[in-house]
């Protein structure tokens, strides 16, 4: 099996759809070896930011001279992008190398979970297991293969019954705390938060970024349930931003047991230094379980993190960013950091999934001097349509446009933007998938 075919096998098994439960991933890493028992990990759960969180951790492990496995999702451009793994360079100590899993080992490891799944199947009589219990699984096996020292892995929805929920965790990063999924995960913030805190291990670390109350106490409870040391962020940490432009921010933090000065990331947005503290907290934790991590190695790893996506600066005069925000909550976070960059007229080319809240999502991105243009999402069948999202905007301003893909919508875009303006795509990490994938000179600002 070639890998443009394991490739088209693993996007066959989006048909299986989501179904939560943890029976199947359980047996599916049976029958591997029980790849996950072989190794630690730094587990992350949360509404948003858990991705930026796992690059920062995994960066600050990675210069402390630890092999690391980082395991996250969506990917952009390269089914790959989701199951990496980062090393310090021989060469310069300063400096990350991420390799992602290479094709071959796809390939390979596809074939053995083939043969399971089988089996499963046959002689079990078991349901097939969904696209992201197989990754799941081709990840853990990977990793254990490649003998890392610990996982930085990120859950995919929840986390009581998400398949990343059977790794052998000593923290457990709790981000934040919002309405998401409500159709799955529940339509109260005690209901989504009692998802997440079932994360929390025994005897395990957790630490918490959430500032709802509601939110705090189901956290607090679980953790006292499983003896669990707590670490709120919010009452045990200060920090605060020095400094701020369009290609990084400085900022510093101050704990009960260690503090840092002029530390600097090229992740934009006041988000990003409450990111930058939870991943500092838990490099910190990582200490009780044997792990030595130095404090160059956080400030240089929080320096060297890059994290495609997310508020990325592509291209200046004008001024475009793309920014996976898919989210109400994530929306007011993108409008905010917006709000700190110098601009004159806003333009938003925006792309959304089905099952999310674009209601929501519009009301906070739009008001009646911004224009926004609205496209279809080719790279997967669960986008919504844009004739609906420009339905919807016109209750915020008149200035709605539709168009056809991203590179029609970019072209567009600038031809009616000045050099001053500010262009942002964003609705969807797909979005800015194809965004980056089609237009590879943008990686590059000019």
């Amino acid at each position: 099996m070639s890998y443009a075919d394991t490739l088209k096998y693993l996007n066959s098994l989006q048909y299986f759809g989501i179904k939560f439960g943890l029976n199947n991933i359980k047996v599916l890493l049976d029958l591997l070896g029980n790849p996950h028992d072989k190794f630690k990990a730094v587990h992350i759960a949360g509404t948003n930011g858990k991705g930026s969180v796992a690059a920062f951790t995994g960066s600050i492990i990675a210069l402390s001279g630890y092999k690391v496995g980082v395991y996250t999702s969506p990917h952009l451009i390269d089914f790959r992008e989701r199951i990496a793994i980062k090393t310090q360079s021989i060469r310069q100590e300063s400096e990350i190398i991420e390799k992602f899993i290479p094709k071959t080992r796809v390939v390979s490891i596809v074939s053995d979970i083939k043969r399971a799944v089988k089996h499963m199947s046959n002689t079990l009589g078991m349901n097939h297991p969904t696209y992201f219990e197989i990754i799941t699984a081709l990840a853990f096996k990977y990793f254990a293969d490649e003998n890392i020292d610990i996982l930085i892995c990120e859950t995919g929805m929840g986390g009581r019954l998400d398949a990343t929920n059977v790794c052998n965790s000593t923290i457990s990063v709790i981000t934040n705390v919002g309405l998401e999924h409500t159709d799955v995960l529940g339509k109260r913030i005690t209901d989504i938060a009692y998802e997440k805190a079932c994360i929390i291990k025994k005897n395990n670390v957790v630490i918490s970024g959430s500032k709802k109350q509601k939110a705090i106490d189901v956290i607090t409870n679980m953790a006292r349930k499983k003896a669990a040391k707590l670490v709120d962020i919010n009452s045990e940490y200060k920090w605060g931003k020095i400094s701020s432009d369009i290609n990084s921010q400085t900022f510093w933090i101050k704990g009960n047991d260690y503090s840092y000065n002029d530390l600097e990331t090229s992740l934009l947005g006041e988000h990003q230094v409450t990111n930058a503290v939870l991943a500092v907290a838990a490099a910190e934790k990582l200490q009780l379980f044997g792990f030595k991590v130095p404090e160059n190695a956080i400030k240089t790893g929080l320096s060297k993190t890059v994290w495609q996506g997310r508020f990325q600066v592509l291209r200046k005069n004008p001024l475009l960013i793309c920014d996976g925000t898919h989210n109400p909550s994530s929306s007011r976070v993108l409008k905010q950091t917006i709000s700190e960059i110098e601009h004159d007229r806003l333009i938003f080319i925006i792309g959304i999934l089905n099952n999310k809240d674009y209601k929501g999502i519009l009301r906070i991105l739009l008001s009646g001097d911004s224009t926004a243009i609205f496209t279809n999402i080719t790279s997967t069948d669960r986008a919504l349509s844009s004739e609906i999202l420009a339905k919807e905007a016109q209750k915020f301003t008149s200035n709605v446009v539709v168009k056809k893909d991203i590179s029609s919508s970019l072209k567009y875009a600038f031809r009616k933007a000045n050099k001053n303006d500010l262009i942002c795509v964003t609705g969807s990490l797909y979005l800015v998938g194809e965004l980056l994938a089609h237009n590879p000179q943008l990686h590059q600002s000019s």
